[in-house]
């Protein structure tokens, strides 16, 4: 299955041969993958505005980890997907990388297939969410005019009223 535009994913893992497995596999799927050795790299380059629609996170690295980049990007505008990625994780693990806003959660090894599932998966969520908060803005704009351009007639109506009376 090759995707028709390229979707942007930053795979964040301290281990380069992981990383060029999944950068190469990703590639041929025709997705446009790159590359964070670790947590505050990863940052530098999800922060700047690089357009990335996913982040491969693994939990463990040297320095700042996958779970405290996890929390960073919950608390900044970020709106990329997460999938966390662990070698020795456990359902705690996994609950807690819920919690802080992980669309996903893979124990290594896992099977290309399977991961490019998941993937397909949270696009699709992050795509159902970014139309359901567009709806709710359009939603917000509409009622914001319709409140401010019946004022002007309701004033008048008012207005009348208060003279009859």
């Amino acid at each position: 299955m090759n995707i028709p535009n390229p979707y942007k994913i930053l795979i964040v893992d301290d281990d380069p041969e992981i990383a060029s497995a999944l950068k190469l596999y990703l590639e041929e799927k025709g997705y446009d993958p790159s590359w964070a050795d670790e947590g505050k790299a990863a940052l530098g380059k999800i922060l700047n505005g690089n357009g990335y629609s996913l982040v491969l996170l693994d939990i463990s690295m040297p320095g700042l980890d996958g779970i405290s980049v996890l929390k960073l990007l919950k608390d900044s505008s970020c709106d990329a997907a997460v999938i966390m990625m662990s070698g020795h994780g456990s359902e705690d693990l996994a609950v807690e990388c819920m919690r802080y806003g992980a669309e996903d959660y893979i124990s290594k090894p896992f099977a290309m297939d399977d991961l490019v599932q998941r993937i397909e998966r949270a696009r699709g969520h992050r795509l159902a969410l970014t139309d359901k908060k567009r709806l709710e803005q359009e939603k917000e704009d509409f009622s914001l005019m319709l409140s401010h351009d019946m004022k002007n007639p309701m004033t008048a109506i008012i207005g009348s009223i208060d003279i009859i009376r």
